[in-house]
């Protein structure tokens, strides 16, 4: 970690865990190339990797918050710039992020994730290009968000166990995949190169 960011310019939770969650495969493959569509996640990037330009062929792209206007140009650069075998690691938003409060005010209509389509044309596009899709998480899903919704009651009247328990099974399904991984605020997309 390059150090500590003031909490008022930390990026919101769940997109902190997602990138967390790629962060192993980041740190085996020094120098990525990144595109980041949004000056939110901008500082919580440069804390955790080196957005400095290189000079050698990157080994592994990472994409923030693709969006409506620019994704197509995004990807065909991802497609020139990555050799056969790397890594993509795509960050997006998902319609449930609308219920996120520090997202609320923020600018983040354009993200292509939070169009009703947006996550199967870019994961088409994606294949279209060359990538194989490895996996597709959901992060902070909606079983997670109603089972904790579900705990608040329990609190309230004093039902300590059981409250204790519906928050634990809410942990067990914050982050999904499958089907049930599109009702979710953040997407996480792993894909390889698989065709120059």
């Amino acid at each position: 970690m390059r150090g500590i960011l003031p909490v008022v310019t930390l990026s919101p939770l769940e997109y902190r865990y997602a990138l967390d969650a790629a962060m192993p495969v980041l740190a085996a493959n020094p120098g990525p190339y990144i595109i980041c569509n949004s000056f939110l996640f901008r500082e919580e990037l440069r804390q955790r990797l080196s957005l400095t330009t290189e000079t050698e062929r990157p080994q592994i792209g990472l994409w923030v918050e693709p969006l409506t206007r620019s994704w197509e140009t995004d990807l065909h650069t991802f497609q020139k710039s990555l050799p056969v075998g790397a890594p993509l690691i795509v960050v997006t938003s998902r319609p449930l992020a609308r219920i996120i409060p520090e997202r609320r005010n923020s600018p983040f209509e354009s993200a292509l994730g939070l169009q009703p389509v947006g996550i199967y044309s870019l994961r088409k596009a994606l294949k279209k290009a060359g990538f194989a899709l490895e996996t597709t998480y959901g992060i902070h899903t909606l079983t997670s968000i109603g089972i904790n919704f579900l705990s608040q009651p329990a609190n309230r009247f004093r039902l300590f166990a059981l409250s204790d328990r519906l928050l634990y099974k809410s942990k067990l399904h914050y982050c999904m995949t499958g089907p049930l991984s599109s009702f979710s605020t953040v997407g996480l997309i792993f894909a390889k190169k698989v065709v120059a």
